[in-house]
């Protein structure tokens, strides 16, 4: 049972390390799902004639050339790809609709042509918003080559460690405008005025060229990255949850497992001189490193972060496809005002954000079925109103927790259905997921599905990077660098060329790396 490596965690970073180790190095990598399906937020799962995704909604930078694309083309056997339906991002506010095009510079014209007399900032916007992503990525990228990152003099982020809030008002006064152009603000958690503006200007240029969907849906990305693992003589183990990740004079000797489920769980231990986590920076340090091998202040520096952001999802399955609804299928940010960083009282009357996508509307295998089960996902931010349940049991939470859940539910479908009129009548099954579900069955701290937050102190750790203080252990995923799928992909590129030393073979694999 010895391996070359363990990835703990079967999330895109995970899986992303795990392949390119095993196609760079030919390592033999044994990857660990607590669940019983693989994947992670890349999982889909059915109700009859229905699916949806549990996190993946759609992902940026596949165009031809893109860093994404060459990834997931080096380490991903037949997986295709296809372009969202135009617009594939909406931005609808009670006065003001904004259709996002596939092109940065047709989305500054229009949005010159309305807002004539913001027209110089909306060009110092997208300039800066550019040097902000750069700055970040190589904040980020110093910090993985730097030996001692604490001592090290790291790039200049003039602009990328400010808040968005405060560099958006620099550029632009029309508070309409400003709202419009951090829409995407629901794709990393974290709302203007907290928020790193480098983290929302990468994410925010991720989609530059459009939006792609995996054809078949999210699960065919673990099934097209699984084989590669495999063909270096690595296993990807399901139902199989990390307790501890062992050490040996104080360097990483493996991990101790419990695998399988229910009464036929039984503890093994697996062997390795590398564990890459995939669980995230809170869990691997405060959760499966022994309390003495983690340097003092690390769960300090992690606590003094802001809660990381929540959110609800309700799935739905409907009885038409979304043009029966006057929409392409793309993705609707429906905000009830401008100000993304007023308070979040979903129960109250501002839910703040309500995201709406269609999944079977942008996977082909299901718009070509004879029978299509037509699908909507409308996420929101919830935070606090499930501390009354902390500590319960999945499905054993109790019926206050059930009419919460109903109630959120009409809360999501009376936001969305004036602009996508006769949603509610379609629906035929719904059913809502909650952060303690996600904490339970995904292991997440606090059932986040961000990861760390996107703020400024997040970006300013020093040791915060894919080489850990314990020699041997390594992060991979989304807390190494961004957030979303692209942002876990590139955590998994970093995590595999720190584990094989400075990124050697990958540099010949991929062409050239993909950040930075």
């Amino acid at each position: 049972m010895d391996y070359d490596a363990i990835v703990i965690g079967s999330g895109v970073g995970g899986l992303a390390s795990a392949a390119l180790l095993a196609k760079a190095a030919g390592w033999r990598v044994l990857v660990l799902e607590r669940r019983w399906r693989v994947g992670g937020f890349t999982h889909a799962f059915r109700r009859g004639a229905f699916e949806w995704d549990v996190g993946l909604h759609y992902v940026g930078d596949l165009q031809e050339g893109g860093g994404t694309r060459r990834v997931f083309d080096a380490i991903a056997e037949g997986l295709e790809w296809a372009r969202l339906p135009a617009p594939f991002d909406r931005f609808a506010y009670p006065d003001l609709t904004v259709d996002v095009p596939d092109d940065p510079a047709a989305l500054l014209t229009d949005l010159q042509a309305r807002f004539p007399a913001e027209r110089e900032g909306l060009e110092r916007f997208f300039r800066l918003r550019q040097r902000a992503a750069h700055e970040l990525g190589a904040l980020i990228a110093a910090k993985q080559l730097r030996r001692r990152p604490e001592r090290a003099r790291l790039p200049e982020a003039r602009f990328a460690l400010k808040t968005t809030a405060e560099v958006t008002a620099r550029c632009i006064r029309d508070p309409r405008l400003a709202a419009a152009l951090l829409s995407q603000w629901g794709d990393y958690g974290v709302p203007p005025r907290e928020s790193a503006f480098g983290a929302h200007a990468a994410v925010s240029a991720h989609y530059d060229h459009g939006g792609w969907y995996p054809v078949g849906g999210g699960g065919a990305i673990a099934d097209a990255i699984v084989p590669a693992i495999e063909a270096a003589g690595g296993a990807v183990w399901a139902s199989a949850r990390a307790s501890e990740i062992l050490l040996e004079g104080g360097r990483a000797a493996g991990v101790r497992v419990l695998r399988g489920r229910g009464r036929r769980a039984r503890e093994v231990v697996v062997t390795a001189p590398r564990v890459l986590s995939n669980a995230g920076a809170m869990v691997t340090f405060g959760e499966l490193l022994p309390r003495e091998a983690v340097p003092e202040g690390v769960l300090a520096d992690l606590r003094a972060l802001p809660p990381p952001p929540t959110v609800v999802t309700l799935y739905l399955g409907l009885a038409k496809p979304p043009s029966a609804f006057g929409l392409s299928g793309g993705n609707v940010w429906v905000f009830q005002d401008h100000d993304h960083d007023a308070p979040i009282d979903p129960l109250g009357g501002r839910p703040g954000v309500c995201y709406l996508s269609f999944p079977s509307a942008r996977n082909p295998a299901v718009k070509a079925s004879a029978t299509p089960g037509h699908t909507a996902e409308i996420i929101m931010p919830a935070p606090g109103v499930f501390a009354p349940w902390e500590g319960t049991r999945w499905r054993r939470r109790g019926e206050g927790y059930e009419a919460l859940k109903a109630k959120l539910a009409e809360v999501m479908l009376d936001a969305v259905e004036p602009h996508a009129p006769g949603l509610g009548d379609a629906v035929v099954h719904r059913e809502l997921s909650t952060p303690l579900t996600i904490r339970e069955l995904m292991g997440h701290d606090r059932g986040a599905i961000y990861g760390l937050p996107a703020v400024p102190a997040r970006f300013r750790l020093p040791w915060l990077r894919a080489r850990t203080p314990v020699p041997g252990v390594f992060l991979t995923g989304s807390d190494v660098g961004l957030h979303g799928i692209g942002g876990a992909l590139m955590g998994g590129v970093v995590a595999a060329g720190m584990a094989l030393g400075r990124f050697g073979p990958l540099r010949e694999l991929l062409g050239a790396l993909p950040f930075g």
